[in-house]
C-alpha cells in the first residue's frame, strides 16, 4: 500500500493580538521527506562570503599596524627623541 500524502494540519491559538496557526504533522512522515543536497548551493555561498569578507580581514591587519605605528611614534613625541615643532606644515 502505497503511503499517504503528507497533510499538515493546523491548530490554533486564539488568543494574543493575532490568531496564531502552528503547523502540525506525523513525525515519521516528516521524517521520510526527501531534502535536496545542498552541497553546490553552500559551496557557493561559502565563496560568496569568503569574497565579502575578505577586505574586512586586510582592513583589520592594517588597523592593526597603524596602532603600532600611533604608539611608537606617540611614545617618541612624548619623550622628546622625536621633534615636530621645526617641520613646515602646508596651511
Amino acid at each position: 500500500m502505497p503511503p499517504k500524502p503528507f497533510a499538515i494540519a493546523r491548530v490554533h491559538f486564539p488568543f494574543g493580538p493575532k490568531r496564531t496557526e502552528m503547523p502540525r504533522g506525523n513525525k515519521s512522515q516528516i521524517m521520510t521527506i526527501q531534502m535536496p543536497s545542498l552541497d553546490s548551493s553552500t559551496s557557493a555561498i561559502e565563496e560568496e562570503a569568503r569574497r565579502a569578507l575578505r577586505p574586512i580581514a586586510v582592513n583589520r591587519h592594517e588597523t592593526g599596524a597603524l596602532e603600532q605605528l600611533h604608539d611608537a611614534l606617540l611614545l617618541k613625541l612624548m619623550s622628546g627623541e622625536l621633534d615636530v615643532s621645526e617641520m613646515d606644515l602646508p596651511e
